[in-house]
């Protein structure tokens, strides 16, 4: 019985010496703070700050984008838990006109062991279009956060859509200087469709670079859904 027992805490303590292969593998994660500044070089203020990653499966490139912090009163913004690896940082505010795509590329930056921390300064490139619509029921005048605002590019190959929405306001960038069909949907509404007053035979809408169309549209409900209120 002794002996088994010196054998016992001979085994414990000969593994318990050596580090797990669990803590060995362990990952560091990094943290990147900076600031965000437009071009005039002022505090980009409430902008989303996104990371961006670049991959290749087979005969696909991907890009994973994940926006992870805000930007506070002074554009500053910190990310903390970023995993090893090459990462791309821009920031984004849609309603303002800076989308994802007129942003990127983005601001090269590197974790690993020795760069745990990297202050980074992202500066806002141009300004692109940008539907801001606020979208309400016709009688009632309540918001509808379930709409879909989508356009089709018609003098472009583009095509987008937005289904988020803050209190009935749906914020969509569209390619500049390209004629596009705007449309708005909603369950149990009738579809909208953007009209040129001014050239109501072509129904398109275009935008320069650093335009912003603010849209006041108003879904009319189905025969269906009034005879049932």
């Amino acid at each position: 019985m002794l002996n088994r027992m010196a054998l016992i805490l001979l085994v414990f303590f000969a593994t318990s010496s050596f580090p797990s292969k669990k803590q060995n593998s362990a990952t560091h994660y990094g943290e990147v703070s900076g600031i965000v500044l437009t071009k005039e070089g002022l505090p980009a203020v409430d902008f989303q700050v996104c990371t961006q990653i670049h991959g290749q499966q087979t005969w696909l490139n991907t890009i994973q984008t994940c926006c992870l912090a805000k930007t506070d009163e002074q554009g500053r913004f910190t990310i903390n838990d970023l995993k090893p690896g090459k990462y791309e940082f821009l920031a984004t505010n849609d309603s303002e006109g800076y989308s994802i795509e007129n942003q990127t590329p983005g601001l090269d930056v590197v974790i690993d062991e020795r760069h745990s921390q990297a202050p980074v300064t992202i500066r806002l490139r141009h300004r692109g279009a940008v539907v801001v619509a606020r979208i309400t029921d016709k009688t009632s005048g309540k918001p509808l956060d379930d709409a879909f605002l989508f356009y089709e590019g018609v003098d472009c190959d583009a095509g987008g859509n937005v289904l988020v929405s803050v209190q009935g306001k749906y914020s969509l960038p569209i390619p500049t200087d390209c004629g596009v069909i705007l449309v708005a949907r909603a369950k149990g509404y009738k579809g909208w469709i953007y009209t040129d007053a001014e050239n109501p035979s072509r129904p398109l809408l275009k935008l320069a670079a650093g335009q912003r169309k603010l849209l006041d549209i108003q879904l009319e409900r189905t025969g269906d859904q009034l005879s049932q209120k």
